[in-house]
């Protein structure tokens, strides 16, 4: 497989030479984007795991299973969405190197409205009807146990869903240092809520905590890149929101 990408790439290339070669201009280039990645990505792991930590310590071990279930199922959402939109940030990296930055801003605008629309009516409709879709598929006791939670996870991973759009636009658009650094501060607030609410409130509070650091972050996050990339609030709202809001709330 190797050798094949090296072929297809000297093809692609013809001037591109395969002998091994050390820059450390280019070194050093990798090294500063790839620290804030890097930042960016533990602050997310961080949050994706730390839940699980702090309920299996101050709860009993079988509140995860109740909690785990919903949780899976509003990442699946959440990850269906990031994977259609996976090609952003290339596409912004182009923009953003070749200095075309009305093609960034329509980059922007497009994703986050196809985001909203791929997103917004099945988390519309598992949050409405988590009771009987948990009933049907696993019985009464996860759905008594579960379908709150579900639903307050799957709201919340709607709304982190508005930010991939953002957060791949930053990294690309020669922003990286300031998306690692809202990440490190998204880290913080959803772990001081796991810890204020989860010993009182058990998985409904940690799903309570996960949706509040969503609501909280998440638009001063999106309004961050709104402003470094010259887009206004009343423009995301009436292209990207709005219209797809209300459909999806109709059809539910």
């Amino acid at each position: 497989t190797c050798a094949a990408y090296l072929m297809a790439s000297k093809l692609l290339v013809p001037e591109l030479s395969l002998w091994p070669g050390f820059s450390p201009p280019h070194l050093r280039a990798l090294l500063n984007h790839s620290r804030y990645i890097l930042v960016a990505n533990l602050g997310n792991h961080i949050v994706g795991s730390a839940d699980n930590f702090i309920i299996g310590y101050f709860l009993p071990v079988a509140s995860l299973a109740y909690y785990t279930i919903p949780y899976t199922i509003g990442s699946r959402l959440w990850l269906f969405v990031a994977n259609v939109l996976s090609a952003v940030f290339p596409a912004a990296s182009s923009f953003s190197g070749s200095d075309q930055n009305t093609q960034l801003r329509e980059l922007y605008l497009r994703g986050t409205k196809m985001s909203t629309v791929v997103a917004c009516f099945p988390a519309f409709a598992l949050a409405l009807f988590s009771r009987k879709f948990l009933l049907f598929w696993l019985g009464s006791d996860y759905a008594d146990h579960g379908s709150i939670v579900l639903t307050l996870l799957t709201l919340a991973f709607l709304i982190t869903s508005f930010s991939l759009v953002p957060y791949q636009v930053l990294q690309g658009a020669q922003h990286a240092r300031t998306a690692a650094k809202y990440t490190t501060i998204y880290a913080a607030i959803n772990l001081a809520l796991f810890f204020l609410l989860i010993p009182h409130f058990g998985i409904r509070g940690a799903a309570a905590a996960f949706l509040a650091g969503q609501m909280f972050f998440i638009p001063w996050f999106v309004g961050t890149a709104n402003r470094l990339l010259g887009v206004s609030w009343r423009t995301v709202l009436a292209q990207c929101y709005w219209r797809v809001f209300l459909i999806a709330v109709l059809a539910c």
